[in-house]
């Protein structure tokens, strides 16, 4: 339930603080800063999970000290870049001693996975799947995948209708509903240091912006996150998992630090305690994202299966 949460609580985060204004306070000077970093043509981000700890009860508990050691060496960090149309998002995850590169390209709302970029997560199957079976580690060799993309979206629709649901909910209407939220936030949340302004919301304050923003949008997306959630409050499931959100921007330093505190409070015999930071550093240049042709872009799961069937050793089940 908790990583449903987080996902509910990044949607409507990134929603919530993703619009300017233009007046003298410090509310409205924030969301120009905002402005200016989310139409910066490159930005390099960093999140960190080394300080969240998972708190676990009854049948939960023995999992706990595992989940922390993953968490420990958990990080999420890569670059983003945009011609005004086009993105190219490059993704490294640490865990577990390794980096498990990915890249992506985005046309609109369409995100394509360019796939000769997980050799090292067919690998790392590759050699659990050997230690379960006793035999020596094997590996993958990725050169037939060069210039091959998968369109994420297609293959999610075709096996998941609630995909289908989620996406309809387009950037207009998702830029409706953040303006319509930001006119409850308060100003008195807002405070001036410099050339830096931090946003700090209480985790209820949170949770409530959150529900603002999901009842802004259509009916229909709000069904199907309910759906995926399974949580028919979630204002009040937020609220017990986050303590606090600290978003501080400074336009001088072109920089983007978020803290997120959690309760530690336990729901279901599940609790999170300590916090994540994620950290953005942004600047305008000149750039140029060019998207793959169609012929190398995969569109079904089919297609998909029969690429990667080819490329798995004999006895490697899929």
């Amino acid at each position: 339930m908790k990583s449903k949460l987080l996902s509910v609580v990044v949607i409507g985060g990134v929603g919530i603080v993703a619009l300017s204004g233009c007046a003298k306070d410090n509310k409205a000077e924030f969301f120009k800063y905002n402005q200016e970093l989310t139409k910066s043509t490159y930005q390099k981000y960093d999140m960190d999970l080394k300080k969240v700890e998972v708190k676990a009860d009854g049948q939960y508990q023995m999992y706990a000290p595992m989940i922390n050691g993953y968490l420990n060496d958990f990080k999420i960090s890569g670059d983003m870049s945009t011609d005004g149309k086009n993105k190219a998002v490059t993704t490294n995850v640490k865990l577990l001693g390794q980096n498990f590169p990915l890249e992506f390209l985005t046309k609109g709302d369409i995100p394509y996975l360019k796939l000769d970029t997980i050799g090292p997560i067919l690998n790392f199957y590759l050699n659990m799947a050997s230690q379960s079976t006793g035999k020596a580690p094997q590996t993958v060799d990725t050169s037939n995948l060069k210039d091959k993309y998968v369109d994420l979206l297609a293959i999610a629709e075709e096996n998941n209708k609630q995909a289908a649901d989620i996406k309809t909910v387009k950037s207009e209407e998702s830029q409706k509903a953040v303006e319509k939220t930001l006119k409850s936030m308060d100003k008195a949340n807002f405070k001036k240091d410099g050339s830096a302004i931090t946003l700090t919301l209480s985790g209820k304050e949170f949770a409530k912006l959150v529900q603002t923003y999901l009842d802004e949008l259509p009916k229909s997306s709000q069904e199907s996150v309910k759906s995926a959630t399974k949580d028919e409050n979630i204002e009040a499931e937020i609220a017990k998992v986050i303590k606090s959100t600290t978003i501080t921007l400074d336009n001088k330093k072109k920089t983007s630090n978020t803290k997120i505190n959690f309760t530690g409070d336990k729901a279901n015999g599940i609790g999170l305690s300590g916090y994540v930071t994620y950290d953005v550093s942004y600047e305008n240049k000149k750039v140029k994202v060019s998207l793959p042709k169609d012929e190398n872009i995969i569109k079904s799961s089919n297609e998909l299966s029969s690429l990667f069937s080819k490329l798995m050793p004999t006895g490697i089940t899929q």
